[in-house]
């Protein structure tokens, strides 16, 4: 590696390279499960899924299929529609912190109001509407999705 290469480079190699038919992206010193991609694999396949990404809730200490991956515990939404759901209870005089919005979001997802979406993407932004939260949840993708529509990570480096 050398010094003036971006990290992304070598993620996007890991994507040419990579044998499996899922990826999932951690970083160095994130802890998963010795099992937990054997268990997700065998849950996509359980449920007959077709998607081509997938989000799992990922526990640290448990042994078994169900309790070392439980799908779909919270909803998929990124930072700015947090903002713009404040700005609605605002505009109606409810005044509530981020996290109590997070929990309405969520209530609103367990309450089938909201659902995850799997295939509405932006092939050319794709990575960069990625929320990670590696420690408990990660995305697993399957590799031909990201290879059949050229979807990469940007190897510009960030100005200051």
């Amino acid at each position: 590696m050398k010094e003036s290469d971006g990290i992304s480079k070598y993620k996007n190699k890991a994507i040419e390279h990579a044998t499996g038919e899922f990826l999932i992206f951690i970083d160095a010193d994130d802890f998963l499960h010795p099992n937990a991609l054997i268990y997700a694999k065998q849950m996509i396949e359980d449920n007959g899924l077709e998607r081509n990404v997938f989000k799992f809730g990922i526990s640290k200490t448990n042994l078994d299929k169900t309790s070392t991956l439980n799908t779909n515990k919270r909803a998929f939404f990124d930072n700015e529609a947090l903002t713009k759901l404040e700005e609605i209870f605002k505009d109606v005089d409810i005044e509530l912190n981020n996290q109590q919005v997070k929990s309405f979001v969520n209530g609103m997802f367990e309450k089938g109001i909201i659902g995850h979406k799997f295939t509405d993407y932006s092939p050319g932004n794709y990575f960069k509407k990625l929320n990670y939260q590696f420690r408990v949840h990660s995305y697993i993708i399957r590799k031909s999705f990201l290879i059949q529509n050229d979807i990469k990570f940007d190897n510009e480096k960030p100005t200051l």
